[in-house]
């Protein structure tokens, strides 16, 4: 035996200590270890965390210096390096899985290798699949997406707590049947699908404790009724027609909304036992709906826990600082208020450039919270300017 085989205690370690220090390895890592000896070879198959995020996947697919073939060949060796990993595991280890994360640019075409994958996870109770499918680092939308299958034994999710998605189609026929087979499922998140018309959340067995619906353009209704373990519900672009009821534990709201009047009364089932509340009016400098005071019900209810409010897209107009008053006046557990001019959000795949004018205009929204609002704000609330 050579000096340094009689070194080498870690591969005289237990299989459940060398799997323990397997995952706490990136998967290209772990597998990489196949090569330091024969002990190792398939050690690293006892990974539960398969998180197949491409290399460099955000700016390399975006560049202008790759041309389609070029593309087409990277994505044939990401679907030929998710296969062979996979494969393997499936022979020499076949155990539970943790997470499937696929995160690539992959659309319609490769719907067969997508298909294989997540029958895979389904096989092996699998607890969270993340499937992020952006093209050239920017969201999909109606360019030949991947649409998830419909077609599945939806009974077999029994251990699924987690299911999130990016720039995939996937219909109300597929959310339902997740809700309703995944007795685990605590976290729903789906952005960037226009097969999304309408969504039903409904009944007290759910485990559901977080939603997050954005980009969903062609939706036109949402009923969210005895969800009784929703605990934040965050929805962007809702011009839709929105139920709201018997949501007790519901205290995370963000909306992103053209209409505050109506966003208040849709959640005016629940608006009272918030913690925290975030709206997002876009571009309302330009909006000649909200010139006006926001109308004002006949009973302001009071928000007995109402802890933190972020305001976003803030302007000079008299709306945005009646707003911050009303707040204040009956958000009687009011700590924090955070005050965003930016008028874009922000948005790690496709930022939207500002012009000097906007930058400019921003910045006089900053002047006149800092000189009008400021001192208004009582010192027990912490008023924070971005």
């Amino acid at each position: 035996m050579s000096e340094f085989n009689r070194d080498d205690k870690i591969s005289h370690l237990s299989d459940d200590i060398l799997a323990k220090i397997i995952c706490m390895l990136p998967l290209k890592e772990a597998a990489a270890t196949s090569v330091l000896s024969q002990r190792w070879r398939y050690v690293w198959t006892s990974a539960t965390d398969l998180n197949f995020e491409g290399e460099q996947m955000f700016h390399c697919l975006n560049s202008e210096f790759y041309s389609k073939d070029k593309l087409n060949r990277m994505r044939k060796t990401y679907i030929n390096w998710v296969n062979s990993i996979i494969n393997q595991h499936d022979e020499h280890n076949g155990g539970l899985i943790e997470r499937l994360r696929i995160a690539f640019d992959l659309s319609h075409k490769s719907s067969s290798s997508l298909n294989g994958w997540i029958h895979f996870a389904m096989e092996n109770g699998v607890q969270i699949i993340d499937l992020e499918l952006l093209e050239g680092g920017g969201l999909r939308g109606i360019s030949t997406p991947y649409t998830f299958p419909s077609n599945l034994e939806f009974n077999k999710f029994k251990s699924l707590k987690v299911f999130r998605s990016i720039s995939i189609e996937v219909c109300q026929e597929v959310l339902e049947s997740l809700l309703g087979n995944c007795p685990l499922l605590e976290r729903l998140e789906v952005m960037d699908s226009y097969a999304l018309t309408s969504l039903k959340v409904v009944g007290p067995s759910l485990a559901l404790k977080h939603l997050k619906l954005s980009h969903c353009f062609k939706m036109e209704s949402l009923e969210i009724c005895d969800a009784l373990n929703l605990v934040s519900f965050y929805f962007k672009y809702p011009r839709i027609r929105l139920i709201l009821r018997n949501v007790p534990k519901l205290v995370d709201v963000y909306l992103h909304s053209y209409k505050l009047h109506s966003t208040f009364t849709m959640l005016s089932c629940c608006v009272s036992q918030l913690h925290i509340l975030q709206l997002f009016v876009p571009k309302l400098r330009w909006s000649k709906e909200v010139q006006g005071s926001i109308p004002k019900p006949e009973n302001c209810p009071r928000h007995l826990c109402l802890e933190e409010v972020e305001i976003t897209g803030y302007s000079s107009l008299p709306i945005n600082d009646e707003l911050i008053l009303y707040l204040i006046e009956h958000a009687v557990s009011l700590d924090k208020i955070i005050v965003n001019p930016c008028i874009f959000e922000e948005w790690p795949f496709n930022q939207e450039i500002k012009t000097s004018e906007t930058r400019v205009e921003e910045e006089h929204a900053r002047r006149h919270a800092r000189k009008n609002m400021q001192k208004k704000i009582p010192k027990a609330i912490e008023f924070m300017l971005l």
